[in-house]
């Protein structure tokens, strides 16, 4: 393998014959006990090794946002010195609101807009284990809980997924009168560690590599919505990219769903944590934060 890429772990669901006529689902959250634990989900995922990926940092190509689905940025932040805020209410102390604004006006800058929104935000930790049942409990300071890394190769919406996002923010005549005007609206992710990356590293793999039939949509059952997300089937022609000891002047930002003509799947980003020797170089764990946003340009 030469100096530009590793080789790492991904997982994808498994091409089974339910697919082609049982909907990929998964309960989330809910508390009923009268659903069983082997009814909480339908899917099943395989792990597929030895995936090349390659490093950004020594990419042969440009990796621009508007092709491939993601780029690359350097951008120290003044509000990732520890990660007390984004753990509890208590400790936030505006912090978060700061690195939020901090966040958009990075965003702003490198990828030019008229309006952007946040509509939330994740800190995950390795090894974290969330237990569903507490969800109702927690659900008063849901921002502030810890997640896993996902290995599984996803991208957090579908087409119809995505719009039913947008419109819990804008309304279908605001939609419409930005498409009239010419303006392009995406939901953007930005993702950066809170120190270097020594395992389990973001990996995301190429738009422009990715074909319709490769993917399915996904019911995700929460307590209080539906969410489609989509998962990946593993293919030989997908191209996957990570950024090698991220730090966190190192912002990887990446589409989730962009307005086009025809309406698509494949607009959005597929991204998972990698796994594999290749991808450890240290044992402490990868703490990061993303911020999920509404770009209008």
């Amino acid at each position: 393998m030469s100096h530009d890429k590793i080789l790492a772990s991904v997982s994808f669901l498994a091409e089974l014959p339910l697919y082609e006529s049982t909907k990929p689902y998964a309960i989330i959250g809910l508390c009923d006990k009268k659903i069983p634990e082997s009814c909480n989900t339908n899917t099943v995922f395989e792990t597929i090794e030895s995936i090349p990926i390659t490093d950004m940092r020594v990419a042969d190509e440009p990796l621009n946002i508007d092709t491939c689905g993601f780029c690359w940025l350097r951008e120290e932040s003044q509000y990732l010195g520890t990660s007390r805020p984004f753990l509890s209410v208590d400790e936030d102390h505006g912090t978060v609101q700061e690195f939020l604004e901090e966040t958009m006006q990075v965003t702003k800058s490198a990828l030019g807009s008229s309006a952007i929104y946040v509509y939330d935000w994740r800190y995950r930790k390795n090894e974290t284990e969330y237990d569903d049942k507490n969800l109702q409990e927690e659900i008063k300071d849901h921002r502030h809980l810890t997640y896993a890394p996902i290995g599984v190769a996803h991208s957090d919406y579908s087409h119809q997924g995505a719009l039913d996002r947008l419109f819990l923010h804008l309304t279908q005549d605001e939609l419409a009168t930005y498409k009239q005007n010419g303006a392009k609206v995406r939901l953007i992710n930005a993702w950066r560690p809170l120190g270097q990356v020594e395992n389990a590293p973001l990996g995301v793999c190429d738009r422009r590599s990715v074909h319709s039939e490769d993917l399915v949509e996904v019911d995700k059952v929460l307590p209080n919505v539906v969410e489609l997300e989509a998962y990946l089937y593993s293919r030989p022609h997908h191209k996957w990219y990570y950024i090698s000891r991220q730090t966190p002047e190192d912002i990887l930002m990446f589409v989730q769903w962009e307005g086009c003509e025809i309406p698509s799947d494949t607009t959005g980003v597929f991204h998972a944590s990698l796994s594999g020797p290749q991808t450890t170089v240290g044992n402490k764990p990868r703490e990061s934060i993303e911020v999920r946003m509404i770009l209008i340009s």
